[in-house]
C-alpha cells in the first residue's frame, strides 16, 4: 500500500527530476521519487 508524505526538496533537485521526466525517463515526479527512495534503501540495506 502506497502512502502519501510531503517532502521539501531544494529547486535544483526538483529541476532535475523535470529532466528526468520530461526525457520520458519516468512518467512523473512521484515515480521518480519513489524509485530513488527504493534504489538508496535497497543499497543501504543490502
Amino acid at each position: 500500500m502506497l502512502k502519501n508524505i510531503n517532502c521539501k526538496v531544494p529547486k535544483i533537485y526538483l529541476e532535475k527530476i523535470d529532466e528526468f521526466v520530461n526525457a520520458g525517463l519516468y512518467s512523473s515526479r512521484s515515480e521518480a521519487l519513489r524509485i530513488a527512495i527504493r534504489d538508496y534503501l535497497w543499497k543501504i540495506v543490502f
